[in-house]
């Protein structure tokens, strides 16, 4: 596997000539500009509509290999999403425009399930070539069609989104062991893959069209456990669970242009792309926001229980809702995004290692 030394060797140019996707009538892609602009911020935000789709929220439980499901406009249980007991399910994946759910089970031999979100019934599964390869991630390009599952045994795997078939394995023996998550900048076909835990460390680069790796970068990081990009200013937000920091590298020169310092042991994130916001959930109960707009910190949320070990968190723009997932405890906090404050919880038998939603 070939590894360059910056984008400008590796990547050619990427030319977007179809955008259209096929999906229900509620749900439209965003153009492509041909050059990333940044956002224009509101002086006074308004209040958005709410979307006549689904408005569902998964909360994932790997022990038992169950994930709740729940109506996010009345906050009522609709079903579950079964796969086996101990199957240690920690990936998970949605498509609005399909309105499916991919879930991915780390114990062997590591099978990747697809549920319809219209009424939780499985449509498949299988599992992937290579045995024992533990995926942790499910991350879908919808330009180029591709989904893409990192895995705890530094392989990435790429499948066609319309047949599922496996095309290609990017990384092994070149990527370090434990892949933490992947991110994707759609406009640019540009993957950004991190890599935490005991034996990494490290921020890795894959041209989409090429699959070829371009890294490692480690400025700043710390143990990091997610990725976000923002497509509109590509720029990568990356949380670092030793640091208590989010570190942000600009996508064009991958260059670090910020740490911002947030709660300690910072997990998962979620972008609030009608506010220009960053949640950044911490493992000691409380919610950082920051302004992408400034990467300044806008505010936190506590929790109302300070011994919570919130793990993650998702959103929902369009209904102004946050859920956050919590180990130690049965249930999901909700949260008012304008408010900024708890204001119920969704209850679930086991604590909840990955929240999902499906707008």
């Amino acid at each position: 596997m070939k590894k360059c030394r910056n984008l400008e060797e590796c990547c050619e140019p990427i030319s977007m000539t179809n955008n259209l996707i096929n999906g229900p009538s509620n749900v439209e892609q965003p153009p492509i500009p041909t050059t990333p602009t940044v956002p224009t911020v509101p002086t006074t935000p308004t209040v958005p509509t709410v979307p006549t789709g689904l408005n569902k929220v998964y909360g994932i439980m790997p022990l038992s290999g169950n994930t709740a499901v729940y109506n996010g406009f009345d906050e009522s249980r609709v079903g579950t999403l079964p796969t086996f007991t101990f199957s240690r399910v920690f990936a998970i994946a949605v498509d609005p425009f399909r309105n499916l759910v991919y879930l991915a089970a780390t114990t062997t031999p590591g099978t990747i399930y697809v549920f319809s979100a219209v009424d939780e019934q499985l449509i498949t599964s299988f599992n992937l070539s290579i045995p024992n390869s533990q995926p942790q991630s499910i991350t879908i390009n919808y330009v180029t069609n591709k989904i893409y599952i990192g895995t705890l045994t530094g392989r990435l795997f790429v499948l066609d989104r319309d047949t599922l078939v496996e095309e290609e394995i990017i990384g092994e023996g070149v990527f370090p062991l434990q892949l933490t998550d992947v991110a994707i900048n759609q406009q640019t076909n540009i993957l950004y893959v991190i890599s935490g835990g005991l034996n990494s460390n490290e921020l890795n680069v894959v041209n989409g069209a090429t699959n070829e790796i371009i890294g490692p970068f480690t400025d700043g990081l710390a143990n990091p456990a997610d990725v976000v990009v923002i497509e509109q200013t590509n720029t990568i937000y990356i949380s670092n669970n030793n640091a208590g920091t989010v570190t942000v590298y600009d996508g064009s020169t991958l260059d670090l242009i910020a740490e911002i310092v947030v709660g300690a042991r910072p997990n998962l994130m979620d972008f609030d792309p009608l506010r220009n916001e960053l949640y950044v959930v911490n493992q000691v109960g409380s919610v950082t926001v920051i302004d992408t707009t400034t990467n300044t910190v806008l505010g936190t949320i506590d929790l109302e229980d300070p011994g919570a070990n919130s793990v993650s968190i998702a959103l929902n723009p369009f209904t102004r809702r946050a859920y956050v997932g919590i180990t130690n405890r049965p249930r999901i906090d909700i949260i008012d995004m304008d408010l900024r404050i708890v204001i119920g919880a969704l209850p679930i038998e086991t604590g909840a290692f990955r929240v999902q939603t499906l707008p």
